[in-house]
């Protein structure tokens, strides 16, 4: 299965592929179930997804490899950390 390159993009209510395709992933619709702040909510976390999983595969190799090099662990917990907080919509 392959997904949709990111980074993904919010326009409105659509997400998007990256430039110069944008290429159409999701649009949110709000049928009266949701208020704003958690469909924005929802919208950020399915914007993060890229970035998570990406940091899982991070975070796979540095377990791969034992935890022996350094290097791969503080990248592994830099990816975790930031995608986490992009998922949770917390800006630097």
């Amino acid at each position: 299965m392959k997904h949709t390159p990111g980074p993904w993009q919010q326009h409105g209510s659509h997400i998007y592929g990256p430039d110069p395709e944008r290429r159409l992933i999701a649009q949110f619709l709000n049928p009266g179930t949701f208020d704003d702040g958690q469909m924005q909510a929802n919208m950020t976390l399915t914007i993060a997804t890229f970035a998570l999983l990406e940091a899982a595969f991070k975070a796979l190799e540095t377990l791969r490899d034992d935890g022996r090099n350094v290097h791969l662990q503080e990248a592994a917990y830099i990816a975790l950390r930031d995608a986490v907080a992009k998922a949770m919509g917390v800006t630097k």
